[in-house]
């Protein structure tokens, strides 16, 4: 299948390559449990090089069977320039879901006896409960939504100093040095 196959060979007198059209395609293998989250036609972020060097906005052209626990993804792109055109077997990075907010470890996650979910912080010496607005889940943290003005008071703001650890805690409750 197109996951074991080999590149062809290239001439020994050939020196060059010549590019006569924009799209260009990218073939890969992952997990076959990507097909979770991707199908043809969708778009996905691919980032060539272990640095974050150029990130690439790529069509997924498609998705073969899988294959002992694999699928090839054939990406497709129309924008090229002098790093991309030099690389020929290069790792990269596929990015399918990005979230923007505030990565929160699942220990700080508490309950209070309104039944919301949120974080207590530390305001002075003073513990104060912060709701939350949960918008990805992941085994050891979530991701919540960033504070904005027009978020209620009572949420996690950049910079709270949220309490991971702790027994007997709820807003209001003093603190001493």
């Amino acid at each position: 299948g197109l996951l074991n196959s080999q590149p062809a060979s290239v001439p020994e007198n050939a020196f060059g390559k010549v590019i006569c059209a924009y799209e260009w395609y990218l073939v890969c293998s992952a997990p076959d449990s990507t097909l979770m989250y991707i199908e043809s036609g969708s778009k996905v972020n691919v980032t060539f090089g272990e640095t974050d060097v150029q990130t690439v906005r790529m069509k997924v052209h498609s998705v073969s069977e899988s294959q002992d626990g694999k699928v090839a993804l054939v990406l497709s792109c129309s924008e090229m320039n002098e790093y991309l055109a030099g690389l020929r077997i290069e790792e990269v990075d596929i990015t399918l879901r990005s979230y923007s907010g505030y990565k929160v470890g699942n220990s700080a996650l508490r309950e209070n006896e309104n039944g919301e979910i949120g974080v207590y912080v530390l305001y002075g010496n003073i513990v104060r409960f912060r709701k939350t607005n949960i918008i990805h889940y992941a085994d050891n943290y979530v991701i919540v939504a960033e504070y904005t003005a027009e978020s209620a008071n009572d949420e996690l703001k950049l910079y709270d100093s949220v309490i991971v650890k702790g027994r007997g805690l709820y807003d209001g409750k003093l603190i001493s040095a």
